[in-house]
């Protein structure tokens, strides 16, 4: 455990040092990842899937904040489905456009959740989210969660049908474009799994502030059970064998809840064998304060001494 502890802080210092550097890189993997993804999945224009274009808007997005890289993929995605028919890139951008809107009104700070949610389900650990959401955020960023799971069904329905939707977008681009949106917000699997991934969020978050020990460990296992669990039963009901499998749901729900394990460590170790309790009391009210202290470390400083032999001369 303290070897763990050390090397948390090591890495949080690193990140102090050289964050101006490891930030930029970061956000390039990401948009580099992420293109590569929507490429693969609903690619229509030649241009964007060049290799060299690829890079250089993954670089451009290496500079920008998250909430900007998010409208730049938002647009990468509009600008394949314009190239399928105009009126499927025109609903798309409306559908971005809204969510956009509602979601810089209530939580702008939760861009990332965009991004994220669509990358992990096509590597089939989409859970880990709402866990991680669930322990560092608030309710509110449900909005977030539940609009990037539109944007994943948006994706994975037109990869699935891409070949069926280009033959008949050229002569029948309205027709598709109500097609597709028809089939994306009328789907009972949909609904299910934004309903799945708000419970989640909302479990965890609740869990993790009760006054008992461990809480953030038991809101992390019984919030990833229950999503397993929602997942499943939905399987079962609407056979959402296009989106998750039961392997998959299993599978990815026991990975998540360990990634979601090891992102606690790095925002909440406490030791509770060093639990304090206090009360006191003023005119009107009797307090009652449980006190639990963060496991810190710091790195062990080395002293070197140099000894130096004096030199005995010869006579």
């Amino acid at each position: 455990m303290n070897n763990l502890l050390m090397i948390r802080e090591q890495l949080k210092k690193i990140y102090g040092m050289y964050g101006t550097y490891i930030k930029p890189a970061i956000h390039f993997i990401v948009m580099l990842v992420s293109i590569i993804i929507i490429n693969a999945n609903a690619g229509a224009m030649a241009l964007l899937k060049n290799p060299a274009v690829v890079v250089i808007i993954s670089l451009i997005g290496a500079f920008l904040p998250v909430k900007f890289m998010t409208i730049l993929l938002s647009l990468i995605i509009v600008a394949h489905m314009s190239a399928i028919a105009v009126e499927i890139g025109a609903m798309i951008f409306l559908i971005m456009l809204i969510m956009y809107l509602l979601f810089f009104r209530f939580t702008p700070k939760d861009s990332v959740i965009l991004i994220l949610i669509p990358l992990l389900f096509f590597i089939k650990i989409p859970y880990v989210v709402p866990l991680t959401v669930g322990m560092a955020s608030t309710p509110f960023s449900i909005i977030s969660v539940s609009f990037g799971v539109i944007i994943f069904y948006i994706l994975n329905y037109i990869s699935t049908n891409l070949d069926a939707i280009m033959a008949a977008a050229s002569t029948d681009g309205m027709g598709q474009m109500t097609k597709i949106a028809g089939q994306v917000f009328t789907s009972k699997e949909l609904y299910l799994i934004i309903i799945a991934f708000a419970l989640v969020v909302a479990v965890v978050y609740f869990v993790k502030r009760l006054s008992i020990d461990y809480s953030w460990i038991i809101a992390v296992v019984s919030g990833g059970v229950l999503c397993i669990i929602i997942m499943l039963i939905g399987e079962l009901i609407f056979d959402m064998g296009e989106v998750v499998s039961v392997v998959s749901i299993i599978i990815g729900g026991i990975i998540s809840i360990v990634l979601a394990l090891g992102i606690r460590f790095f925002i909440h170790s406490v030791d509770y064998s060093r639990t304090e309790y206090t009360q006191f009391e003023d005119d009107d009210f009797y307090y009652y304060v449980k006190a639990v202290p963060k496991i810190k470390v710091s790195s062990p400083e080395v002293n070197v001494k140099r000894i130096n032999a004096r030199k005995v001369r010869k006579k």
